[in-house]
């Protein structure tokens, strides 16, 4: 088995239109330079008002994404059947960016558990509105706001 990589998330990001919203550019920018995740790979679908879906990988994005700030590092690991179905998803005059990262920080962890034979066994993603109401029938206070 070829080792290196942490866990990873196919993410999708949806939104009106045709163009990526500035501050969801911004953000993604951001969140990649502070390492926490990898980008390893980045599709963006577009569906015009006839229906017709158009793919643009990260090179051919452009839209102000800047290309040099997010270097995706295994290009090509997005499947067509992933996105197949994604761009079957997807209504008239709306577009999503696709992007699969890998969760870097959980790479020492990963390499610590490996040498005893320990292992993850199983990892769920809950959205941060169920993660909210969760905490509000709890009565936890919502954490601060990072703007």
């Amino acid at each position: 088995m070829i080792a290196g990589f942490g866990p990873g998330e196919l993410c999708v990001i949806g939104f009106p239109g045709d163009g990526i919203p500035e501050r969801a550019r911004w953000a993604i920018v951001e969140t990649l330079a502070q390492g926490v995740v990898t980008l390893l790979d980045a599709v963006l679908l577009t569906c015009d008002h006839a229906g017709v879906v158009r793919g643009a990988d990260l090179d051919a994005i452009g839209d102000g994404f800047d290309v040099a700030a997010v270097e995706a590092g295994a290009t090509g690991l997005i499947g067509d059947d992933d996105l197949d179905r994604i761009a079957a998803a997807l209504e008239p005059g709306t577009s999503v960016l696709v992007l699969l990262v890998e969760h870097t920080w959980a790479r020492r962890i990963q390499a610590a558990l490996e040498p005893s034979g320990a292992e993850v066994v199983a990892t769920r993603r809950l959205p941060g509105a169920v993660l909210d109401e969760v905490a509000v029938a709890a009565g936890v206070p919502r954490a601060a706001s990072q703007s």
